[in-house]
């Protein structure tokens, strides 16, 4: 029986920084879905930030080209930043 051909998966990682940019935080979406966010899509999930060796947990939410990511204390570490100021890059998986 021949083996199926396992292709990687390939996704774009999005990293924001925030403050001096010494805060960082990062998210990894499909092209697909990343595409459909530079096209104005809403979309929203969480992640962690670090600072200072610390992390904690943080929504990132886009709509219209732009995003904003708020922590659990209801701090805006970004707010409507344009989507094309993330630092993005492909990565693969598989």
């Amino acid at each position: 029986m021949k083996k199926k051909a396992i292709r990687p998966r390939v996704h774009v990682e999005l990293t924001a920084f925030s403050g001096n940019d010494d805060v960082e935080s990062r998210i990894k979406v499909s092209r697909r879905r990343w595409h459909e966010i530079q096209n104005g899509a809403e979309y929203l999930t969480s992640a962690w930030s670090w600072y200072e060796g610390r992390r904690s947990r943080v929504s990132w939410s886009f709509a219209d080209g732009k995003v904003s990511i708020c922590g659990e204390d209801g701090m805006q570490s970004v707010v409507q930043l344009p989507v094309e100021n993330l630092y993005s890059r492909t990565t693969t998986s598989g």
